[in-house]
């Protein structure tokens, strides 16, 4: 008789993996709006590195402080996704990644709540797909500014159906009265994407103030270039940009 493969149980789709991982102070203000990405091979030091010198040159922080506390990030990050794959998987589950630290500067574009869910991000090819374990998702982290928003996980909050359909501002005053998550900014958390019960979230208003928010989301190469095939990136765009 085959042998089958165990499959550890789906994981949940939202947990605070890690409270605080920012020194004090670690920045206080960014010097223009900019936004680094990487989509490609996923190397903890290289991309720590890398990430860290194009935000010191943006901001008021030190490359040591920054190379520090993305070094914990990335490898919170990758060390909880392999904890979470399949036997099958573990190998490539954090082959390749896109990274993206994302540096604001004040705005009024989020004073009323962007609640949504993160759709479909690439086709999941990990054992036990077909059964909507999926393993992937998305890891963030406010370095400086207001923590993401987060509705508490509830059955009313997976009732909401499509929130996409449904005008910005008449959401937000239809989830004013939901539970929230309390997180803070430093904190590492991990949401699911693509599912019915995935967080729904939202940027704060970030007029108050600069932010850094930073994301990775692990996955094989081959999950990744789909990913990036979806958003409509070119395969010369495969690494980091702009460069560091």
């Amino acid at each position: 008789m085959a042998e089958t493969t165990a499959l550890p149980p789906r994981p949940p789709p939202f947990a605070i993996i890690a409270r605080d991982i920012t020194p004090t102070p670690l920045l206080t203000h960014i010097k223009d709006e900019k936004t680094f990405n990487h989509l490609g091979d996923f190397d903890t030091h290289r991309l720590a590195s890398d990430a860290a010198t194009y935000m010191a040159a943006n901001s008021d922080g030190t490359f040591a402080g920054l190379h520090q506390t993305l070094l914990t990030f990335l490898t919170l990050a990758a060390t909880d996704t392999v904890a979470l794959a399949a036997p099958p998987d573990k190998p490539l589950i954090t082959q390749a990644c896109w990274l993206t630290a994302r540096m604001w500067q004040p705005d009024d574009a989020f004073a009323t709540p962007r609640w949504h869910r993160d759709g479909r991000m690439f086709t999941c090819s990990c054992t036990g797909e077909a059964d909507a374990r999926v393993p992937h998702a998305k890891y963030a982290v406010v370095l400086l500014g207001l923590p993401t928003l987060l509705l508490q996980p509830s059955a009313a909050a997976d009732g909401l159906g499509r929130l996409g359909r449904r005008e910005r501002a008449e959401l937000a005053a239809a989830l004013d009265d939901f539970p929230r998550v309390s997180v803070a900014a430093g904190d590492v958390i991990r949401f699911s994407w693509g599912q019915k019960d995935a967080p729904v979230h939202s940027e704060p208003d970030v007029s108050v103030g600069d932010r850094v928010f930073v994301s990775v989301l692990f996955g094989s190469e081959t999950e990744i270039r789909d990913m990036a095939e979806v958003r409509g990136q070119k395969p010369e765009d495969w690494g980091s940009w702009p460069k560091a």
